[in-house]
């Protein structure tokens, strides 16, 4: 909330009336032994009745106080989902395509578009190539290629506001993510 305490150090509270409502779905499709779809869709509606919001008052000291209604949780998109295609063109060898989507959120409670952390959408490539060997139960290998479209975003920040200057003043700080990148991984089961 921003409310400071008696020595100036910043509150933790829980919101009194908030909730969360929403459908999961997910479904998958094998066409054929070497060809799967999957994937899962998130509807949700998460809300707070009344939020109260305590911003620093440098002008003047002391805090001023903004109350909200029907904003929406922070850091809780309404859409996500995903949608995955695999293709096994060979006994040991799966080749997977994964798109990603996740929808606006916000930095706080205030459901301020000035604190919005834009929509995201995704890609990745995933192989996976398994070897069988007599003297183990097999070696497998994994490269991946995270963020295959090279997609500029960020998935989460905070959200500092102070009144300064006769001037309302909201920093916004973000977290941004590795664009295209890779892994290779080796698992062995004995």
């Amino acid at each position: 909330t921003g409310k400071v305490n008696d020595v100036g150090n910043y509150t933790r509270t829980n919101i009194d009336r908030s909730y969360r409502a929403g459908i999961e779905l997910s479904a998958g499709y094998i066409l054929n032994k070497w060809f799967h779809v999957n994937g899962n869709l998130t509807l949700s509606d998460n809300r707070i009745r009344r939020f109260e919001e305590y911003i620093d008052d440098y002008d003047n000291g002391g805090q001023l106080l903004y109350v909200h209604n029907n904003t929406r949780i922070a850091f809780s998109p309404d859409v996500i989902g995903m949608l995955g295609v695999t293709v096994m063109p060979l006994k040991d060898l799966e080749i997977s395509f994964i798109n990603k989507y996740v929808g606006d959120q916000y930095l706080d409670n205030t459901t301020n578009n000035s604190k919005r952390i834009n929509a995201y959408n995704t890609v990745s490539a995933v192989i996976n190539y398994t070897l069988e060997l007599s003297f183990m139960k097999n070696i497998g290998f994994t490269f991946m290629v995270n963020n295959l479209l090279d997609a500029r975003y960020e998935s989460n920040g905070y959200t500092y506001s102070y009144f300064y200057s006769s001037e309302l003043t909201s920093e916004n700080y973000y977290y941004p993510q590795a664009g295209i990148n890779y892994m290779l991984k080796a698992s062995l089961r004995f």
